[in-house]
């Protein structure tokens, strides 16, 4: 039988200041806003679509990684632009980045350790 855990679980703010509405959502392991949310949201949507596709881990890894590189190839987007982000009470900097990924797990992407 399965261990019990506890869940580490954090709500966090999003508001959008072309109309000022805030909304609230929780985050289980990882939040990310970016690049590879934008991957992930394309690889889930093309699944969804064609399920009858998505049968083979090692494909599936491919097409992930495929999606991957066109992403690099097109650029980083200016996220800076677009992103203010506060954290508890301070602003952070965004500039020159294409990702931010908040993570209350130890690592991230297919088990890469970030710590």
């Amino acid at each position: 039988s399965a261990k019990e855990g506890m869940l580490d679980r954090w709500r966090i703010s999003i508001t959008n200041y072309s109309d000022q509405q805030t909304r609230g959502v929780f985050m289980n392991n990882y939040f990310s806003i970016g690049f590879d949310a934008k991957i992930a949201l394309k690889f889930h949507e093309a699944r969804e679509a064609r399920p009858d596709r998505f049968k083979n881990r090692t494909l599936n890894k491919l097409y992930y990684g495929h999606l991957g590189v066109a992403s690099a190839v097109k650029g980083v987007h200016k996220l800076h632009k677009r992103i203010h982000m506060t954290v508890d009470g301070r602003d952070v900097r965004l500039k020159g980045i294409g990702a931010v990924v908040m993570l209350n797990i130890p690592s991230y992407g297919a088990g890469t350790d970030v710590w």
